[in-house]
């Protein structure tokens, strides 16, 4: 339990009781494993616990013990903060590098309370050497941090199965790999790219290529050192397989490889007839005629850093070929899937009006209510395309008095989320930028153990928010278009544009919303972004 201690007290441990460091008094946030939170002024940190003041003005200092606390969100360092900037922004090794001067610092990084950044360091490295697609690296980081597992936010205390993919690969334990990625709830393109790794090094080729197929086009707002790689395994199996049918699927994808992502040119070690078909005029699936022939040894395997964007239309099969949709496609663009008693309706008001498969909002209040949603599952997905005039202005909300809620707006160019379980306040978060007249896709996964991701245009964040669902039992509709208020009860200007796509989606967990998805489109529905700019890749 937490004491108070007298003001001068703290000041005489801090200075001279070993291996206690010295910290500058600043803002941090304790959860204590009772539920509580509290945000305090940091005064001093040591193996054993915290001192602390509720305010720089308190003449006490706390001091609590690390067996009450499960982390710390500590002030972050100069060091910590651009260390997470270049991994955010793809700069890769040099993240690598500086989560290497955080570690090489424990006590200015207050090492080992739970929450530290030493810790969360190791972990940050092995998601680096995920994006690098290094399995090996892969393997013995995560080695590494299993170790500081006593050292980091309950959250982090898990091996994710994509983790443990990587390490079976890095193994050749190519059934182990799947077996690993069979608890995954919402597959992302990460997790498609080693499904594909294993059933190529299982030699399933034509499986393989469907499932390569699956990283490349959902790998917007992902890692961009991804889908060059995906596009450029495909390619190569598709070419080794030696089937004529597959020709004009093959030209699409080195078509894109070399347009896109090979700077004009396919891979080093690339087959010379896949240069002649890139080179050659784009037919129509089934109208190509096949320049391929089986390779007498298989390419050498490229190694190195790679990048990645998303396909377009024009680079998919048809329809029946594939085993997914896209928006664009569906029978009904605005929908609710997991809805309470299997009940929906959509209903509009004044100032919206529907345009071919658009919704278009002339910005004096309009709205459109998709409902009932069940908002007592374990698993919700937001999805939406839309375009819009303003840089400041509501787009999604639900609430139902204190039972929870969340709400998505836009300020100032920037999309906020405000999420609130129930009788909890809500949490603001930045998820993203927004440009007007541009269209923009999002996408927002949210679990009840606090695990959110986003994407918005191309760019995906991972974050946490305050755990807990929401406990709106009744048949509450989810809104989008206007409110009166934010969850945080900000006032904002009704939106005003157009929304091409909008879908909610609550189950117990992520495979559940795919099923039942799948069950009311007859297959999983993606959405497609535009492709990359060439610059710059």
């Amino acid at each position: 339990m937490s004491c108070r201690i007298p003001f001068f007290f703290p000041i005489l441990v801090v200075i001279a009781a070993a291996p206690s460091s010295m910290v500058r008094a600043d803002l941090a946030t304790i959860y204590f494993k009772d539920g509580k939170t509290t945000t305090i002024e940091l005064e001093g940190v040591d193996r054993a616990r915290l001192l602390w003041k509720q305010s720089s003005s308190a003449s006490e200092v706390n001091s609590t013990l690390r067996s009450e606390v499960d982390s710390v969100t500590f002030p972050t360092t100069e060091t910590w903060r651009k260390a997470e900037d270049a991994r955010e922004s793809g700069r890769l090794e040099e993240a690598l590098k500086l989560y290497g001067e955080v570690i090489a610092d424990p006590v200015s990084n207050y090492f080992p309370f739970p929450g530290n950044f030493v810790s969360l360091a190791k972990e940050r490295m092995l998601q680096c050497y995920r994006l690098q697609l290094d399995a090996s690296k892969v393997a013995a980081q995560a080695k590494i941090v299993r170790e500081e597992f006593f050292h980091l936010p309950p959250e982090l205390k898990r091996v994710e199965p994509e983790t443990a993919a990587w390490t079976a690969i890095a193994d050749e334990n190519w059934e182990g790999a799947i077996t690993a990625l069979e608890t995954v709830e919402a597959p992302t393109a990460e997790t498609y790219f080693l499904k594909a790794r294993a059933l190529e090094g299982l030699g399933k080729s034509d499986e393989a290529v469907t499932e390569y197929a699956g990283a490349y086009v959902l790998n917007f707002g992902g890692s961009i050192l991804l889908t060059r790689e995906a596009l450029r395994r495909s390619s190569q199996l598709v070419f080794e397989l030696g089937d004529p049918e597959k020709t004009a699927e093959l030209q699409a994808q080195v078509k894109l490889y070399r347009d896109l992502y090979g700077k004009g040119k396919l891979w080093e070690g690339a087959p010379e007839q896949l240069a002649t078909l890139a080179d050659g005029e784009i037919k129509a699936l089934g109208e190509a005629e096949s320049e391929m022939t089986k390779p007498k040894e298989p390419a050498d395997k490229m190694s190195g850093p790679v990048i990645s964007g998303s396909a377009t239309v024009a680079t998919l099969p048809a329809q029946e070929d594939r085993d997914f949709l896209l928006v664009e496609e569906l029978p009904d663009r605005v929908f609710l899937i997991g809805g309470r008693e299997d009940k929906e309706t959509i209903t509009m008001s004044g100032g919206v009006a529907k345009e071919a498969e658009s919704f278009v909002f002339d910005g004096t209040g309009g709205q459109v209510s998709v409902g009932s949603a069940d908002l007592r599952k374990l698993f919700m997905q937001i999805r939406m395309q839309f375009e819009t005039e303003e840089t400041t202005s509501h787009l999604i909300h639900c609430r139902y008095d204190n039972l929870g809620g969340f709400s998505v707006y836009l300020k100032e160019g920037e999309l906020l989320m405000d999420w609130a379980p129930r009788e909890k306040a809500a949490t603001t978060s930045v998820i993203g930028k927004v440009e007007p007249g541009v269209l923009t896709n999002l996408m927002i996964i949210l679990r009840t153990d606090g695990r959110r991701e986003t994407t918005v245009g191309r760019a995906r964040i991972e974050d946490e928010v305050p755990e807990g669902g929401l406990e709106i039992v009744q048949g509450t509709p989810v809104v989008f278009g206007n409110a009166e208020k934010t969850m945080a009860n900000e006032e904002l200007p009704p939106f005003k544009g157009r929304v091409h796509h909008f879908s909610f989606v609550s189950a117990d967990n992520g495979l559940v919303a795919v099923e039942e998805t799948t069950t009311r489109f007859g297959k999983k529905v993606h959405l497609l972004p535009p492709p990359p700019e060439a610059e710059g890749e």
